[in-house]
């Protein structure tokens, strides 16, 4: 009887997160975008967008949730058999939710358009919110695979900062102009 309780009230708790999660998420995501080009500190090149490219917008959206997670973590989620795994695959989602929306609108458009670029970033985080918190509260256990989750963070950390500062000539990481 009081594991159900405990479990109900786990239940509402991490709602809560995850909804609030959406909005600290993306004004992380918009003041990573500006906090290199606004302070000019060499310390934030690796967590900041440092030109316009795609690979930086999906840099900051991964590092914005990554911080989050960070938070949910310390506030005692770690304990939760799921948590890191449904952590891993919601920053992962960031990521590739941008890369689809983005080139598949700009295919069409030939241009990237502000306000667009700005809901999708939203969007992205939403998705990667609802990601989180289906597989956080899954009743499926997914404990085998946090090694794979901490792998996968691992992996992103290092290739976001790697590629900042040694980014291959391809066009992911060619600066766009925006368009209004």
């Amino acid at each position: 009887m009081k594991y159900e309780f405990v479990k109900e009230r786990f239940m509402k708790e991490k709602k809560k997160l995850e909804l609030w999660g959406v909005l600290i998420i993306f004004l992380l995501f918009s003041g990573l975008h500006f906090l290199y080009s606004g302070t000019g500190l060499a310390i934030f090149k690796p967590i900041s967008a440092v030109n316009e490219s795609v690979w930086e917008h999906l840099k900051i959206g991964f590092f914005a949730a990554f911080f989050y997670a960070v938070f949910e973590y310390f506030m005692g989620l770690k304990e939760n058999k799921n948590f890191v795994f449904g952590k891993a695959m919601a920053m992962l989602s960031i990521p590739i939710f941008i890369i689809i929306v983005f080139y598949s609108y700009t295919a069409f458009t030939g241009k990237s358009i502000l306000w667009v670029d700005i809901l999708t970033a939203f969007l992205s985080v939403v998705v990667s919110q609802w990601i989180s918190y289906k597989i956080i509260l899954s009743p499926k256990d997914f404990s085998r695979f946090i090694p794979l989750g901490y792998m996968l963070i691992i992996v992103m950390v290092f290739s976001f900062v790697a590629f900042t500062f040694c980014p291959p000539k391809l066009g992911i990481f060619i600066e766009h102009k925006q368009l209004g």
